[in-house]
């Protein structure tokens, strides 16, 4: 268990928020809950749980790989950013602790950093903005080689798909395309400068309404 946080109630994601045919999906906090499929995936409601991810973001993009990103908090060696006070953070966690993270935002949100590059490729994919959440932030402890990475994708898709979002939009670098393949994301030709990221693919998800792939997807992420 994450210090700082009690262990959620467990909630079955069968039955759906929304009817994407409807209208609008369901606002992103009430989309994004624990549920028993997932019963090691947990949402951040806890800003103690919120540091000890941007301590882990510091140490992985910042201190591991050299990127001078800037945080919007004043605590130490700490990556909080304004985007995820709107959005919504998961993780995932077992006996040792925190094993994964990863930042769930609005595509239209004003926040959302480099939001004008995803806007502009999911427009020239056609895709409604309107339903369209940004994964972005994914961290795991450097001890941990993609274990539970491949459960956060997995856990935003079902809970996308009952919320009534169809889309996921995301940028990553060259080298980690062939692993968010296998989730069915694919490349838009797109690119993005994001600065301290330097130059990163922006990649989509059309989940089409299906919440669940069918095959297995290695737990190998770099």
């Amino acid at each position: 268990m994450i210090d700082g946080e009690a262990r959620p109630t467990m909630i079955c994601s069968t039955g759906r928020l929304a009817d994407p045919a409807g209208g609008s999906p369901a606002p992103l906090r009430q989309a994004l809950h624990e549920c028993a499929e997932y019963p090691h995936v947990r949402v951040v409601r806890d800003f103690a749980v919120l540091r000890r991810i941007g301590h882990l973001r510091h140490e992985q993009y910042v201190q591991g790989q050299g990127k001078p990103y800037r945080s919007d908090i004043l605590e130490r060696d700490c990556l909080v950013e304004i985007a995820d006070f709107s959005a919504v953070n998961i993780y995932a966690a077992d006996a040792s602790g925190l094993t994964a993270a990863m930042r769930i935002g609005l595509l239209e949100d004003r926040h959302q950093p480099q939001g004008t590059s995803l806007r502009e490729a999911a427009a020239a994919a056609g895709i409604d903005p309107a339903l369209t959440l940004v994964c972005s932030r994914l961290v795991r402890p450097a001890t941990q080689r993609g274990r539970h990475v491949a459960d956060l994708v997995r856990f935003v898709r079902l809970r996308t798909v009952t919320g009534g979002y169809r889309y996921c939009v995301m940028q990553t670098a060259e080298r980690l395309v062939p692993f968010f393949r296998r989730f069915e994301f694919q490349e838009t030709g797109c690119w993005s400068d994001d600065g301290p990221g330097g130059r990163l693919q922006v990649m989509i998800l059309d989940t089409r309404m299906q919440p669940v792939l069918g095959r297995t997807i290695h737990h190998d992420a770099a």
